[in-house]
């Protein structure tokens, strides 16, 4: 799983509140703070943490995309098979708001189902990050990818080195 994967942390400046994935900002590297305050005009006190795993990209493509489309089609991720992973407007153009997936562009025209599966993968994902902060990150992910990215509001903050990310998540690791 590690060859195909890398850590993904992606967080959001928050108020506090109790019983939720948020940290101090002090858990985050010291650059990323600095990066952070300068983009912001600030440093938020907490921050809202989603830390998970995403698939490699091939340049552009996913990794296990060929020509003929999903070589792991049977047995894909539950990623990919909730993909394009969030409810949108049914007229959403998922090819161009992904376009990294050749697959959402063979198949524009299809989007039947989207919209259950976007409620579907809401409530997994919430169940996920739910046992993230009962349980921990490593209990879910015992096996962890060596580097990984840290994002903010959709927009790359840096990379990140297991320790780094490790760090970051400390009160639900």
């Amino acid at each position: 799983m590690e060859k195909y994967t890398r850590l993904f942390l992606q967080i959001f400046p928050a108020n506090y509140k109790e019983n939720s994935l948020e940290i101090f900002n002090e858990f985050l590297p010291k650059w990323a703070s600095v990066k952070i305050e300068n983009h912001l005009g600030y440093l938020p006190s907490h921050f809202l943490i989603l830390p998970t795993l995403a698939l490699k990209r091939n340049g552009d493509d996913c990794i296990f995309y060929g020509g003929n489309g999903c070589k792991i089609h049977g047995e894909k991720p539950k990623q990919c098979d909730l993909f394009p992973f969030i409810a949108l407007e049914e007229k959403t153009s998922f090819e161009n708001i992904y376009p990294y997936c050749p697959g959402l562009k063979k198949q524009a025209n299809s989007k039947q189902g989207w919209k259950n599966k976007g409620e579907l993968h809401y409530n997994e994902i919430k169940d996920y990050f739910e046992s993230v902060r009962k349980d921990g990150f490593l209990k879910i992910r015992n096996n962890v990818p060596e580097e990984g990215i840290l994002i903010m509001k959709n927009k790359i903050v840096g990379e990140l080195s297991k320790k780094e990310f490790l760090k970051s998540i400390e009160p639900f690791k």
